[in-house]
């Protein structure tokens, strides 16, 4: 038996980076809060607030799969297939052009297959 194995060393099929990056995260949220804070939010129209607000949710939960159906539904009426199809539809349109570039890199690695690696 080979003595420089022991039962502390992990073995695991998992890469180590599999968890979410949090400071991309936090990054991410604050890009977009300040984006938000700084592109004049009082002359935005009904969509335009709610594109942000949905953005703004996707940002935060997407490295974690997505936010969980009970929330989106409190938050915005709407149930996960519906928030997906919307923000599909957002990333697709010239819409995705107001956002930040890492909000719009994020968005399209989601919704729009030809821009994943």
């Amino acid at each position: 038996m080979n003595s420089s194995l022991t039962a502390t060393t992990p073995v695991t099929s998992e890469p180590v980076d599999s968890t979410p990056d949090l400071l991309k995260i936090h990054s991410a949220a604050v890009v977009f809060d300040h984006w938000s804070s700084t592109t004049g939010r009082h002359h935005r129209t009904d969509d335009e607030r709610n594109d942000d607000l949905m953005v703004r949710f996707f940002v935060l939960w997407v490295p974690f799969g997505g936010g969980d159906e009970v929330d989106i539904m409190m938050q915005f009426g709407i149930d996960r297939h519906q928030f997906s199809a919307r923000l599909r539809e957002l990333s697709l349109s010239p819409r995705i052009c107001r956002y930040p570039d890492v909000i719009k890199k994020m968005l399209l690695e989601e919704y729009e297959p030809s821009a994943r690696r």
